[in-house]
């Protein structure tokens, strides 16, 4: 598992199968996590946008395979390209290669998210396909994508070198299309808070209005030091993030 370098420490134990039940199929999951279409040098392509759970799928299924005994590598294609363009500069290409294709399972996560680093050497895109075709009929490559098959020309803008990655990668490939909900999204939206009220219930503050400008977060922010002074910690739900680093503002300005 140390040797897989997942980025994660998720299981398929521990997935919520339940957000996304109608998208997933737990069943099928669970059987391409015993291993079978590795031992018949078969690919996986997973396609879905992101925060449907394609990385943690991935990731649960390179786990149970290191327990069965597979050698299994996790890479983004993002760090893929930037690892084959320094050894094409440096002159340790085949040993790259070598090295990429020792594995059971290759794992390349976030294609569609190497935009950066494909910019960066015009044959970054070769260069990945050379690590694919490496190990096409020899051992197995999963794929974590949000690129759908018929934009990958565009994408890669290179319309001979797409359709060679593609036969590559979906010969004798199992094809699985979450068309699920993000679950990033529905995370933040439930993390997100209502807005605070505002101390001593909006009104205007009387008695001493001494004020204190000061820097939170990148922001000026005003605090008269009676609002700051009247609003107990216990009682903070968020409008003011540090009480003692606003306490001591306002009080070091009088």
């Amino acid at each position: 598992i140390r040797e897989a370098r997942f980025p994660n420490q998720g299981s398929l134990e521990d997935f919520d199968w339940s957000f996304n039940a109608a998208a997933i199929d737990r069943t099928q999951i669970e059987q391409l996590a015993t291993g079978d279409w590795v031992d018949r040098f078969e690919n996986l392509v997973m396609l879905g946008q992101s925060g449907v759970g394609k990385s943690r799928l991935l990731e649960g299924i390179g786990r149970r395979l290191c327990v069965l005994g597979k050698r299994v590598r996790y890479t983004t294609s993002g760090d893929l390209i930037t690892r084959l363009t320094a050894s094409l500069a440096d002159g340790t290409l085949p040993r790259q290669i070598s090295y990429w294709t020792r594995f059971d399972l290759l794992i390349v996560d976030e294609f569609g998210l190497d935009y950066v680093e494909r910019q960066l050497d015009p044959q970054a895109g070769h260069l990945l396909f050379k690590v694919i075709a490496a190990r096409n009929g020899k051992s197995s490559t999963a794929l974590g994508t949000n690129i759908e098959f018929d934009a990958w020309s565009e994408y890669l803008g290179d319309a001979p070198l797409a359709m060679a990655l593609l036969d590559r990668v979906v010969d004798r490939a199992v094809l699985l299309n979450i068309l699920g909900k993000s679950y990033r999204a529905s995370r933040a939206k439930r993390s997100k808070a209502p807005r605070p009220p505002e101390p001593n219930g909006g009104r205007r503050q009387t008695g001493r209005t001494t004020m204190s400008e000061y820097t939170l977060t990148g922001k000026p922010i005003i605090a008269p030091l009676t609002i700051v002074q009247s609003v107990a910690p216990s009682r903070c739900r968020g409008c003011w993030s540090c009480w003692d680093f606003i306490r001591h503002a306002a009080e070091a300005a009088i």
